[in-house]
């Protein structure tokens, strides 16, 4: 029985050989048959499955061995979690960031302190009108005179007042 196993091995093996040797992917149609033609053929087809292999072993090589990209989006990043990846990816790290994470009253304490003219009764409405009512009428009255130009002052003062402390608050 070994003895039938190791024939049928080797006549598996002469089979196989046979067939690689007489190979041919460039075949003549019609078939021809002259020798050196038959050469070149067998010749052709051994170069290209060699060509073959080596381009597909250099393509397997170069795409186990390129590095691929991977993003990941980390949402809440502190400084101390920025500074850890920057030390572990310092080539390849970017920080896209378009909204600051660290809410500005954490490191800024604004404690503003507006002109006394703001809290003061002089830019009260009230105390335009005064002015107002108190001067003598338009044909008597300088140009000169604060009481003419004075009610517009003051109403331009509170306006610079309330956008001063808009903008402070917003």
């Amino acid at each position: 029985m070994a003895i039938r196993v190791t024939e049928r091995f080797i006549t598996l093996f002469r089979l196989v050989k046979q067939t690689i040797k007489c190979f041919n992917l460039f075949a003549s149609k019609p078939p021809t048959n002259d020798q050196h033609d038959q050469e070149n053929q067998l010749l052709s087809t051994r170069l290209f499955i060699i060509l073959f292999a080596c381009s597909l072993v250099t393509l397997v090589i170069y795409t186990l061995s390129v590095q691929r990209t991977q993003t990941i989006t980390v949402k809440s990043l502190t400084l101390k979690k920025y500074t850890k990846l920057l030390k572990q990816y310092p080539q390849t790290l970017s920080c896209p960031c378009t909204q600051i994470t660290i809410p500005y009253g954490q490191f800024i304490k604004l404690s503003p302190k507006y002109h006394q003219i703001c809290s003061s009764q002089f830019i009260m409405d009230q105390w335009s009108q005064f002015i107002i009512e108190s001067r003598p009428p338009i044909d008597q009255i300088l140009l000169s005179d604060f009481r003419y130009l004075g009610p517009y002052s003051f109403r331009l003062l509170n306006k610079f007042c309330k956008l001063s402390l808009e903008i402070v608050e917003n």
